[in-house]
């Protein structure tokens, strides 16, 4: 991430270097979103700010040819340990992905990182870059109702700088609305408790997520995906 944000975590990564910043578990959504790709026939995923690989090690697992993309190299460093060489890491701009071909993965995975990018729009188009025709992007999103909105300095419609990393949340009509060019497949709501996560949150905490799995709206994704193409 390109972004004044970016420091920050890098810095909380640093912090818990020794420990682990978040939970050793994959996040919750993570196994239905795995299911669907695999119904799908998916074989390639790029993990979007995978961080320490706790997501990215649940999908290369689950037999997937994975590559995970983050800002951090403190992160990269720790999931390189935890991956043991199950996935390419590579130290990148989640936002511009400037490292990643175009058209070249099956599917997009960007979990508890889609509302820390200060223009998730510009991200959605360059996830559609490097999807092949058909492919999916897999996202959570938090909505109004996270027990963590509020917390920071408010810097934007329901967006808030905490321990210098940013937060949003979104309404159903907002992220819809970011959606408005991609064919949703599943959108759904879900909520976890999550356990504390050190001085970054060192309180246990409940997150409730939109839930969405979509693909590009193009006439070659909507003939790969059996749609009426226009």
């Amino acid at each position: 991430m390109s972004n004044e944000f970016s420091q920050g975590w890098e810095a909380a990564y640093g912090t818990h270097v020794e420990m682990g910043l978040w939970s050793d578990e994959p996040i919750p959504c993570l196994t239905r979103f795995i299911l669907e790709l695999a119904s799908w026939d998916c074989r390639t995923v790029l993990d979007v700010g995978c961080g320490d690989g706790r997501n990215l090690q649940s999908i290369a697992e689950a037999g997937f040819a994975c590559v995970g993309v983050d800002m951090s190299r403190t992160a990269l460093g720790r999931a390189a340990e935890r991956l043991d060489g199950r996935a390419f890491l590579v130290h990148d701009d989640a936002n511009s992905l400037r490292s990643v071909a175009d058209h070249c993965v099956d599917a997009v995975t960007c979990l508890d990182v889609f509302g820390q990018i200060p223009d998730p729009s510009e991200m959605l188009q360059n996830f559609a870059r490097v999807l092949v025709p058909g492919g999916f992007v897999a996202v959570n999103a938090f909505t109004l109702t996270d027990s963590e909105y509020g917390k920071g300095e408010e810097v934007g419609p329901h967006t808030f700088s905490y321990q210098d990393t940013l937060f949003r949340f979104f309404t159903e009509e907002g992220i819809k609305e970011l959606f408005a060019d991609w064919r949703i497949h599943v959108f759904d709501r879900m909520s976890w408790i999550d356990p504390p996560h050190g001085i970054f949150r060192p309180y246990e905490h409940t997150h409730d997520s939109w839930i969405i799995l979509a693909s590009p709206i193009s006439a070659e994704s909507d003939a790969v995906h059996g749609a009426e193409v226009p």
